[in-house]
């Protein structure tokens, strides 16, 4: 096979192009085993997702890394990569590297923080989408994205919860608003109509 010349930006477009493309399969994943999970739960049977990403750069929080399973063989020494000489010098290590920042986050936040109530995928979705001026037909993509952010967010024990108060759908509401028990303070309890 020839030897293919790629300049230094569009190997640069390319990998930004790939790694947003992991970034969202990792995203559907994540919300394909909420979904499982929602629907019957661990003894249903709900295959356990572990991704391992190597290359200097870190997979989304969503999911948690594993070593991974496949006959992947070593890369052979001297054939490719570096070119042999001084190594470089490492940067002065920071401490851990921050994570990508949801924007969905402190929407929802401010959303709940607002109304001072447990709320439900639907009502978080539709106050968000008059709040940022989203149109009408994105209604189906937006809510997949807050119940995505919601998941994660709740599996890692941030600050988000979801509660079961009556009825068929869940109730989102912030940590701070339960109690030592998990249960919702008097304070913030929905108002019976």
């Amino acid at each position: 096979m020839a030897n293919i010349r790629i300049s230094k930006e569009d190997q640069k477009n390319m990998r930004d192009l790939y790694l947003q493309q992991l970034q969202e399969t990792l995203a559907k994943l994540d919300h394909i085993k909420s979904v499982l999970e929602s629907l019957g739960g661990e003894e249903a049977g709900v295959p356990s997702i572990s991704v391992e990403v190597k290359g200097g750069f870190q997979a989304p929080e969503t999911l948690t890394a594993a070593p991974a399973a496949s006959g992947a063989k070593p890369k052979a020494a001297g054939k490719r990569g570096r070119k042999p000489g001084p190594k470089p010098k490492k940067k002065a290590d920071s401490g851990t590297k921050p994570g990508r920042k949801s924007t969905w986050e402190p929407k929802i936040q401010d959303v709940l923080e607002k109304f001072k109530r447990p709320m439900t995928y639907d009502d978080l979705t539709e106050e968000i989408m008059q709040a940022d001026s989203i149109a009408e037909d994105k209604r189906n993509n937006t809510k997949q994205a807050l119940q995505s952010v919601i998941f994660r967010v709740r599996k890692q024990g941030g600050e988000f919860q979801t509660l079961n108060l009556g009825g068929r759908e869940k109730h989102i509401v912030l940590t701070d608003w339960l109690n030592t028990s998990g249960n919702l303070k008097p304070e913030y309890k929905l108002n019976e109509a």
